[in-house]
């Protein structure tokens, strides 16, 4: 039994929790990203080694960390200028965000 496998799960369910998000993991893609109420990340998996679990769990932080009250207001600077989050401009935004999260 891989116990950082589940025990890293059970952290970061508690941390979504704690932020008042939702987890969902998804098996098909490896594109974390926030969206709504919810962050997307892909499903772990019980062979990773721990590289791949902390790898995985930085991605998680990162997500939640656009979720904080300091940098939350990027979501709301893009729906007042109607910048859609997928477009270049929106594209742009997000490495922003990224680099001051």
């Amino acid at each position: 039994m891989n116990l950082d496998f589940y025990s890293v799960q059970k952290t970061v369910r508690a941390l979504a929790d704690n932020a008042k998000l939702g987890l969902v993991f998804e098996s098909d893609k490896d594109q974390p990203r926030t969206a709504g109420k919810n962050i997307y990340v892909p499903t772990p998996k019980p062979e990773w080694t721990g590289d791949n679990l902390t790898s995985w769990l930085y991605k998680i932080y990162h997500e939640l960390g656009h979720n904080t009250k300091v940098t939350r207001d990027c979501f709301e600077t893009a729906k007042k200028h109607k910048i859609q989050r997928g477009s270049f401009l929106g594209y742009v935004n997000n490495l922003l965000e990224d680099f001051r999260q």
